[in-house]
């Protein structure tokens, strides 16, 4: 109701009469109601128009965890939020959020366009996001029956989430040449939650990964919303993320196979192409 709500706003603005533009508003008005922000129509209106894919808005963000304070911070609105660097056989994707919604077909589209014999994916500084966003991740580049996320809630209910159970439409695709692909991920200290799920879940690949970097942050919780006053937000966790034995992972950060920086994990995706 609230995004439909938004969306007849910018439908009634002056001069809005591009039915393509109409899109890419509701896209920009769907990814940072995801991201429980409170950002100003006039602002998202003129940022999509501008055409600029960095355009931004200045929103009030809901921290992450527990009651704390809104802060200000200024987001991106259109898509832009992946960056790409080919250096020769080895295609970096640098991914900075699991916020955004066109982050998965954007890599899609670059890998299939740079046909590389390897890929590395920085998530150096990517605190999470959507976790959907880091399921249709894993749907490119692992297995299908391989769980992709283990949680149990309060009442000791267990939920296992595969690939081949997902409703993503993404996720309904065969990416089987791209499941065989070898991939290094660099990882550090701020790499968080639906990062370290992505990254976990690309460890049981049968074709394997490289894990690079330093230990990540070890948050193994989901947390909800439920309520917003002003510019206080609170949070309340759900679910807490679990291994195949039951133990929580939360506190638990994940080490890389091999300490080092972006550049040694450019190294070993060289040598992993040849």
């Amino acid at each position: 109701m609230w995004a439909g709500l938004v969306l007849l706003l910018a439908l009634l603005a002056p001069n809005l009469y591009d039915y393509h533009e109409t899109v890419r508003i509701q896209q920009a008005l769907q990814t940072y109601y995801y991201r429980d922000l409170t950002c100003p129509i006039t602002e998202v209106v003129k940022a999509v128009r501008s055409g600029d894919k960095d355009a931004k808005a200045s929103c009030g963000i809901d921290p992450w965890t527990g009651f704390r304070k809104i802060r200000p911070s200024s987001i991106p609105l259109n898509r832009g939020t992946l960056r790409i660097n080919k250096q020769g056989d080895v295609l970096v994707l640098f991914w900075s959020t699991f916020h955004d919604p066109s982050l998965v077909e954007d890599s899609l589209r670059a890998i299939r366009s740079h046909q590389p014999k390897s890929i590395v994916i920085n998530l150096a500084g990517n605190d999470g996001g959507i976790t959907r966003e880091g399921e249709e991740a894993n749907c490119i580049f692992n297995d299908r029956d391989v769980p992709y996320l283990q949680t149990r809630n309060k009442k000791g209910s267990i939920s296992i989430a595969r690939p081949s159970q997902s409703s993503s439409y993404i996720c309904k695709q065969n990416f089987g040449e791209l499941s065989n692909l070898p991939l290094v991920i660099y990882v550090d200290q701020e790499s968080a939650s639906t990062t370290e799920m992505f990254v976990r879940a690309t460890r049981r690949r049968s074709c394997g990964v490289v894990v690079v970097g330093s230990p990540t942050f070890g948050k193994g919780v989901i947390q909800n919303r439920v309520a917003k006053l002003g510019d206080v937000a609170l949070w309340v966790t759900t679910k807490e993320v679990i291994d195949e034995d039951g133990r929580s992972l939360h506190g638990t950060p994940i080490v890389p196979d091999v300490p080092g920086d972006l550049g040694d994990a450019i190294g070993i995706a060289h040598s992993l192409s040849k």
